[in-house]
């Protein structure tokens, strides 16, 4: 398989990925920093910081940022990192874990103030409303 089919496919199933339940040894953490060579400083529920490493298929397909909402797994063989990322949640995913009653209590607050803080629109790349990748200004007029 070539590396651009490969990273297709990745992209694929992160972006129209199955909305699933957590499995038992899975659990929600926020990224907090990025600290190079793939690996992530994130906290847990309870507020326990810890490393996690993003896996080989992810790391040039997929881009997380500083408060984003992850699975990991726990890894037994890690001393410092102690996790592998599994999934990277969007909004729609998040929504579909509140609805299901297994999201943590204690990232509501910090969900909400990220909504406060965008005004509420999922739009979070910072342009209007209404407009898109595709469309260009032709302003001819210098």
């Amino acid at each position: 398989m070539s590396v651009s089919t490969k990273r297709k496919h990745v992209t694929r199933e992160h972006m129209v990925g199955e909305l699933c339940l957590l499995k038992e040894d899975e659990s929600v953490v926020r990224l907090v920093e990025g600290r190079g060579h793939n690996l992530h400083l994130v906290t847990n529920a309870s507020g326990d910081e810890f490393l996690v490493s993003m896996p080989s298929k992810f790391r040039r397909s997929v881009w997380v940022k500083k408060g984003d909402f992850l699975i990991v797994k726990p890894i037994s063989e890690g001393t410092k990192v102690k996790a592998e990322i599994t999934k990277i949640l969007d909004s729609e995913y998040i929504k579909f874990l509140k609805e299901q009653g297994v999201w943590p209590d204690e990232f509501c607050a910090k969900v909400s103030e990220e909504n406060m803080f965008d005004g509420g629109n999922p739009n979070k790349r910072g342009e209007p409303e209404g407009a898109s990748h595709s469309e260009t200004s032709t302003d001819d007029s210098d």
